[in-house]
């Protein structure tokens, strides 16, 4: 995703789901942010945003570090956190004091998998993972941090009815690299069901045992299957799925009444 280039769904679910307030409790994806190296002068942008409801809620990726080498001079030593930036949360927008916040290297050029987790009795919790290997069988989590915020009577994820993802705002710029795997779950997903996924980012899974039909309310793979198309399943009712909007990527939407959305 660079410039232009966003995604949009609706964020108010099909009440058939019984999920709390018609929403989300949980959102899940991964992210591939640019890959900066030790010579560079950091990414196209230090402060980027990823992901945004329309009530002002933004989570952001702000870039900290000083890239590359410290000093000029021969000799110079690398910063060991060059790749490092902050993944930050603000539930009542960007540029407010309150925030959530995970330090992490996500400019390494991994594939990244974030979690943000809203229960109107705890609040946010803020979680991101990556692992050490592409092949499954012997890959194990390599990074992990997750940070909460206890906050209630907050309403800007409950009467949110769009999201964002990868578009700029007046405070920060454009996402700038890859986005696949949007879930939106009915329930608090667990940290071990997010390291599965982390782990097997194709995987259909839920808290438990044949439970993802009953949680995964809306899944956009964007690519990650690999396949000539990208689809949405929504198992659980045969309504319609949330409305999905792909800007500048040059991608046609058939939005189906199978409960199934095609990016062809």
């Amino acid at each position: 995703m660079t410039g232009s280039q966003s995604v949009q769904t609706d964020f108010e679910l099909n009440s058939d789901w019984s999920s709390s307030y018609n929403r989300p409790q949980t959102v899940m994806f991964r992210v591939k942010p640019e890959y900066v190296n030790s010579s560079s002068l950091g990414p196209t942008n230090n402060i980027q945003k990823v992901f945004s409801l329309d009530t002002g809620l933004t989570l952001t990726l702000e870039y900290t570090g000083s890239s590359g080498i410290v000093s000029s001079y021969s000799g110079s030593v690398v910063d060991p956190e060059y790749q490092f930036a902050n993944l930050k949360l603000f539930p009542n927008g960007q540029g407010t004091p309150l925030s959530s916040s995970v330090y992490l290297p996500f400019f390494n050029g991994d594939w990244w998998s974030v979690m943000v987790i809203h229960t109107p009795q705890s609040g946010y919790t803020l979680s991101a993972k990556n692992k050490n290997s592409e092949y499954v069988a012997s890959s194990n989590v390599q990074y992990s941090s997750t940070d909460t915020l206890p906050l209630t009577g907050s309403t800007t994820w409950i009467s949110a009815s769009h999201a964002d993802f990868g578009s700029s705002s007046s405070l920060s710029s454009p996402f700038s690299g890859g986005l696949q795997e949007i879930r939106y779950y009915t329930s608090e997903i667990n940290d071990d069901t997010f390291s599965h996924f982390t782990l097997n980012p194709q995987s259909y899974v839920g808290n438990g045992v044949n439970t993802a039909p009953k949680e995964l309310a809306f899944r956009a793979l964007l690519g990650s299957e690999l396949y000539t198309s990208s689809i949405s399943i929504h198992p659980q009712t045969p309504n319609p799925p949330p409305h999905l909007v792909l800007e500048g990527t040059g991608y046609s939407l058939l939005l189906e009444n199978t409960g199934v959305i095609a990016l062809e």
